[in-house]
Protein backbone atom coordinates (compact mmCIF):
# COMPACT_ATOMS: atom_id res chain seq x y z
CA UNK A 1 0.00 0.00 0.00
CA UNK A 2 1.30 3.42 -0.92
CA UNK A 3 1.31 6.39 1.44
CA UNK A 4 -1.55 7.98 -0.48
CA UNK A 5 -3.69 4.85 -0.02
CA UNK A 6 -2.80 4.76 3.69
CA UNK A 7 -3.75 8.43 4.01
CA UNK A 8 -7.07 7.79 2.23
CA UNK A 9 -7.82 4.78 4.46
CA UNK A 10 -7.05 6.85 7.58
CA UNK A 11 -9.33 9.69 6.50
CA UNK A 12 -12.15 7.27 5.60
CA UNK A 13 -11.72 5.60 9.01
CA UNK A 14 -11.96 8.98 10.78
CA UNK A 15 -14.91 10.26 8.73
CA UNK A 16 -16.63 6.89 8.60
CA UNK A 17 -17.48 7.37 4.94
CA UNK A 18 -15.92 8.04 1.52
CA UNK A 19 -16.30 11.57 0.19
CA UNK A 20 -16.12 12.46 -3.57
CA UNK A 21 -13.87 15.42 -2.71
CA UNK A 22 -11.54 13.01 -0.89
CA UNK A 23 -11.39 10.79 -3.98
CA UNK A 24 -10.61 13.81 -6.18
CA UNK A 25 -7.88 14.91 -3.74
CA UNK A 26 -6.35 11.42 -3.73
CA UNK A 27 -6.36 11.37 -7.56
CA UNK A 28 -4.63 14.76 -7.62
CA UNK A 29 -2.00 13.55 -5.16
CA UNK A 30 -1.39 10.38 -7.21
CA UNK A 31 -1.15 12.37 -10.47
CA UNK A 32 1.24 14.86 -8.84
CA UNK A 33 3.41 12.03 -7.54
CA UNK A 34 3.47 10.35 -10.96
CA UNK A 35 4.31 13.66 -12.67
CA UNK A 36 7.12 14.27 -10.20
CA UNK A 37 8.54 10.80 -10.83
CA UNK A 38 8.30 11.28 -14.62
CA UNK A 39 10.10 14.64 -14.46
CA UNK A 40 12.85 13.22 -12.27
CA UNK A 41 13.27 10.21 -14.55
CA UNK A 42 13.46 12.41 -17.67
CA UNK A 43 15.97 14.74 -16.02
CA UNK A 44 18.14 11.82 -14.93
CA UNK A 45 17.98 10.20 -18.36
CA UNK A 46 18.93 13.46 -20.10
CA UNK A 47 21.76 14.05 -17.65
CA UNK A 48 23.08 10.55 -18.26
CA UNK A 49 22.94 11.05 -22.04
CA UNK A 50 24.88 14.31 -21.73
CA UNK A 51 27.45 12.69 -19.44
CA UNK A 52 27.86 9.77 -21.87
CA UNK A 53 28.28 12.17 -24.81
CA UNK A 54 30.94 14.12 -22.89
CA UNK A 55 32.72 10.89 -21.98
CA UNK A 56 32.67 9.61 -25.58
CA UNK A 57 34.01 12.96 -26.86
CA UNK A 58 36.77 12.83 -24.23
CA UNK A 59 37.72 9.28 -25.26
CA UNK A 60 37.67 10.18 -28.97
CA UNK A 61 39.97 13.15 -28.32
CA UNK A 62 42.24 10.97 -26.21
CA UNK A 63 42.49 8.31 -28.93
CA UNK A 64 43.11 11.02 -31.55
CA UNK A 65 45.96 12.45 -29.47
CA UNK A 66 47.45 8.99 -29.04
CA UNK A 67 47.25 8.29 -32.76
CA UNK A 68 48.76 11.68 -33.59
CA UNK A 69 51.60 11.16 -31.12
CA UNK A 70 52.35 7.69 -32.51
CA UNK A 71 51.75 8.60 -36.15
CA UNK A 72 52.38 12.30 -36.86
CA UNK A 73 52.19 11.95 -40.66
CA UNK A 74 48.80 10.25 -40.51
CA UNK A 75 49.95 7.06 -42.23
CA UNK A 76 47.88 4.83 -39.96
CA UNK A 77 44.75 6.84 -40.75
CA UNK A 78 45.43 6.53 -44.49
CA UNK A 79 46.00 2.80 -44.13
CA UNK A 80 42.71 2.47 -42.23
CA UNK A 81 40.92 4.43 -44.97
CA UNK A 82 42.38 2.19 -47.66
CA UNK A 83 41.41 -0.93 -45.69
CA UNK A 84 37.90 0.44 -45.25
CA UNK A 85 37.61 1.18 -48.98
CA UNK A 86 38.86 -2.31 -49.80
CA UNK A 87 36.39 -3.93 -47.43
CA UNK A 88 33.52 -1.84 -48.84
CA UNK A 89 34.42 -3.08 -52.30
CA UNK A 90 34.21 -6.70 -51.20
CA UNK A 91 31.43 -6.48 -48.62
CA UNK A 92 28.92 -5.19 -51.10
CA UNK A 93 29.01 -1.41 -51.01
CA UNK A 94 29.03 -1.60 -54.80
CA UNK A 95 25.76 -3.51 -54.86
CA UNK A 96 25.24 -7.04 -56.12
CA UNK A 97 27.42 -6.59 -59.21
CA UNK A 98 29.99 -9.16 -60.14
CA UNK A 99 33.55 -8.46 -58.98
CA UNK A 100 34.74 -9.38 -62.47
CA UNK A 101 32.53 -6.66 -63.98
CA UNK A 102 33.88 -4.15 -61.46
CA UNK A 103 37.45 -5.13 -62.34
CA UNK A 104 36.75 -4.77 -66.07
CA UNK A 105 35.22 -1.31 -65.53
CA UNK A 106 38.30 -0.26 -63.61
CA UNK A 107 40.53 -1.61 -66.39
CA UNK A 108 38.59 0.41 -68.98
CA UNK A 109 38.99 3.52 -66.84
CA UNK A 110 42.74 2.89 -66.58
CA UNK A 111 43.02 2.58 -70.37
CA UNK A 112 41.09 5.85 -70.80
CA UNK A 113 43.35 7.56 -68.29
CA UNK A 114 46.44 6.29 -70.11
CA UNK A 115 45.05 7.62 -73.41
CA UNK A 116 44.43 11.03 -71.86
CA UNK A 117 47.95 10.99 -70.40
CA UNK A 118 49.40 10.21 -73.82
CA UNK A 119 47.42 13.11 -75.31
CA UNK A 120 48.81 15.47 -72.67
CA UNK A 121 52.33 14.11 -73.23
CA UNK A 122 51.93 14.84 -76.95
CA UNK A 123 51.28 18.51 -76.12
CA UNK A 124 54.73 18.79 -74.53
CA UNK A 125 56.81 17.14 -77.28
CA UNK A 126 59.61 19.39 -78.53
CA UNK A 127 59.06 21.08 -81.89
CA UNK A 128 61.63 21.58 -84.67
CA UNK A 129 63.22 24.51 -82.80
CA UNK A 130 63.74 22.35 -79.69
CA UNK A 131 61.11 24.23 -77.61
CA UNK A 132 58.11 22.88 -75.79
CA UNK A 133 55.11 24.38 -77.62
CA UNK A 134 53.08 24.64 -74.40
CA UNK A 135 55.69 26.01 -71.99
CA UNK A 136 57.89 27.91 -74.51
CA UNK A 137 61.08 26.72 -72.81
CA UNK A 138 63.88 24.52 -74.14
CA UNK A 139 62.88 20.86 -74.19
CA UNK A 140 62.55 18.84 -72.04
CA UNK A 141 60.31 21.12 -69.99
CA UNK A 142 59.58 20.36 -66.30
CA UNK A 143 56.04 19.32 -67.17
CA UNK A 144 57.19 16.78 -69.76
CA UNK A 145 59.67 15.34 -67.25
CA UNK A 146 56.83 14.80 -64.80
CA UNK A 147 54.62 13.31 -67.51
CA UNK A 148 57.38 10.95 -68.67
CA UNK A 149 57.66 9.37 -65.24
CA UNK A 150 56.48 5.75 -65.25
CA UNK A 151 52.89 5.33 -64.09
CA UNK A 152 53.18 1.70 -63.08
CA UNK A 153 49.88 0.90 -64.78
CA UNK A 154 49.66 -1.80 -67.44
CA UNK A 155 46.98 -1.91 -70.08
CA UNK A 156 44.61 -4.87 -69.90
CA UNK A 157 45.11 -7.64 -72.46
Amino acid sequence: MTRIELLRASIVAILGRSDPALDALMELLAADRKGLWDRAYTKGRDGERKANARHVAYLENWVEELLTARDPEGLRRRIRNLERAWSELWVGHTGRRDVRAITMEQAVRVVEAEERLEAVRALHVADAAGLCPQCRVPAPCPTSEILDAPTGVREPA
